[in-house]
């Protein structure tokens, strides 16, 4: 057992060079996060459209494999969400709807990922406020630059999200007064 940890961790870290060794250098340094007006996200290096996207992903859920402490491993799930809602945003900038929907239902699954390990969790609920001022910042910013059609989709991604958000809302209080 801890032999297979030990591999597990080598490989993780080849992976992780790998990643830092493929992953284009910004020309600005000072930029850190994606500003979305009041929304600040951590920047997406590797997004839906790029062909690492999937080995991205990959060392994610290794990160989490190997992560042992639950509060660790909280942190990480909402840092991953958040940097799905990054992507969602970059995607959209470049009009890339179709590579959006994929980022934001894994911005998705993330969630019910956490929402599974921690119901009531403060938080979820700030992230839960971060995704609606992100929602607001997507339509009232960049929807007037999307075509026609581009806007149906961008307002239909908003609003499942926003019905998805409302549920787990509604779930959440009936676990608090039960």
């Amino acid at each position: 057992r801890i032999l297979l940890k030990e591999i597990m961790r080598k490989i993780f870290a080849i992976l992780v060079m790998f990643m830092f060794l493929l992953t284009p250098v910004s020309a600005d340094d000072n930029q850190t996060a994606t500003d979305v007006e009041e929304v600040e996200l951590p920047e997406s290096t590797v997004n839906p459209d790029n062909p690492l996207y999937g080995l991205d992903l990959a060392i994610e859920k290794l990160q989490l494999a190997l992560e042992r402490n639950e509060d660790a491993k909280h942190k990480l799930r909402l840092k991953f969400a958040e940097e799905r809602l990054s992507e969602v945003l970059k995607m959209i900038k470049e009009k890339r709807l179709d590579h959006a929907e994929k980022a934001r239902e894994r911005h998705q699954e993330q969630l019910e990922n956490i929402r599974a390990a921690r119901a009531n969790d403060s938080d979820l609920e700030k992230h839960d406020r971060l995704v609606e001022k992100f929602d607001m910042e997507l339509k009232n910013k960049y929807r007037d630059k999307l075509e026609d059609k581009q806007k149906e989709r961008l307002d239909k991604l908003i609003e499942k999200a926003k019905e998805k958000r409302e549920m787990q809302k509604t779930l959440r209080d009936d676990k608090k007064h039960s």
